[in-house]
């Protein structure tokens, strides 16, 4: 995958969420809409990596949520406001609609006085008793304080708290929110190890190496013998294959059988993980194959450039970072 030279932020975040298996990137959504998982690998440019790989197909964009904004100023942070149709004004209120069966009168809850912790009918001046047999409650409806106006369905209307712009619905900016799925070919690739084979070919190249990926080098035996990467330089040969933590210990074996045919000058295994690989270290010194463990793209470029510069060296340990 190109991805390993052209691009190593992309190429770093595919391959350590192959390693945490996680497929799907989620939004959080605040005082504005980011990427956690993203910021870690692509800082102030999420947007630009988030369009280079759906360009490229590598993720899939799907809608789980919208957000309103302030059509001047972007914000998120904005306050609804209920209005009056009639004059605009926010001071209004829901409130229930009563009639008196008495007199027949119909009105809000506020149009009828109260006389101490009773309700008076503003029509007849009787006292509400009991309701449902004096009088009952048929719906609610909307007031408005200032003018008075009643009615159903208030306006709706957004304040930009920050600048104090007023906008509606027509004019809002409704945005959607999408959650992004990593490509299931691209995980497949990148769990067959397209992308540490990517980048053992890019650190061969850079110290001169002529790179085969998947290439063969002819036994002793006759036999071909098939390794992730070789590199090719005046009389040296460089044999890599890779490995997933768990089987590294009956790789090794295998791969020990293959460069006891094919004599490789050097002899790499590669393992991505979180943990050293202690019990297995003794084992490839034993087999005379390097043994390097990394725990992502980039410090595997790292500790190969130092592995392949060091002479005499049959296996590297990776300095464990300080917290």
């Amino acid at each position: 995958m190109e991805y390993a030279k052209s691009n190593r932020a992309i190429a770093a975040f595919l391959q350590d969420m192959h390693l945490r298996g996680i497929k799907e990137i989620n939004p959080l959504i605040a005082n504005e809409v980011s990427y956690p998982e993203l910021s870690i690998y692509f800082g102030d440019e999420v947007d630009k990596a988030l369009e280079i790989m759906l360009k490229d197909n590598i993720v899939r964009g799907y809608v789980v949520d919208r957000v309103l904004k302030c059509p001047e100023c972007n914000t998120m942070s904005i306050r609804t406001r209920y209005l009056c149709p009639s004059c605009n004004s926010f001071n209004v209120e829901r409130v229930s609609l009563l009639e008196h069966l008495v007199c027949g009168y119909i009105g809000s809850s506020r149009s009828f006085k109260k006389s101490g912790e009773q309700q008076v009918c503003p029509r007849c001046g009787r006292v509400l008793r009991t309701v449902g047999v004096d009088w009952r409650v048929i719906g609610t409806t909307f007031e408005c304080y200032d003018c008075g106006c009643m009615f159903d369905e208030p306006k709706v209307g957004h304040l930009c708290i920050p600048n104090g712009h007023i906008f509606d619905p027509t004019t809002s900016r409704y945005e959607p929110v999408y959650k992004y799925v990593i490509d299931e070919a691209v995980m497949r690739l990148v769990s067959e190890g397209h992308l540490i084979n990517a980048t053992v070919a890019h650190v061969l190249e850079k110290l001169g190496y002529r790179v085969q990926v998947d290439g063969v080098i002819k036994g002793l035996s006759g036999v071909d013998h098939k390794f992730k990467v070789i590199g090719f330089k005046g009389d040296q040969v460089i044999a890599v294959d890779t490995s997933n933590p768990s089987s590294s210990r009956e790789y090794l074996m295998q791969m020990a059988a293959k460069v006891l045919d094919a004599r490789p000058s050097k002899a790499i295994l590669i393992v991505l993980s979180e943990k050293p690989l202690k019990d297995v270290e003794p084992l490839a010194l034993t087999l005379n194959i390097n043994l390097i463990v990394a725990r992502n793209l980039a410090e595997l470029e790292e500790v190969m450039l130092q592995n392949l510069s060091s002479e005499g060296k049959e296996e590297v340990e990776v300095p464990t970072k300080a917290e």
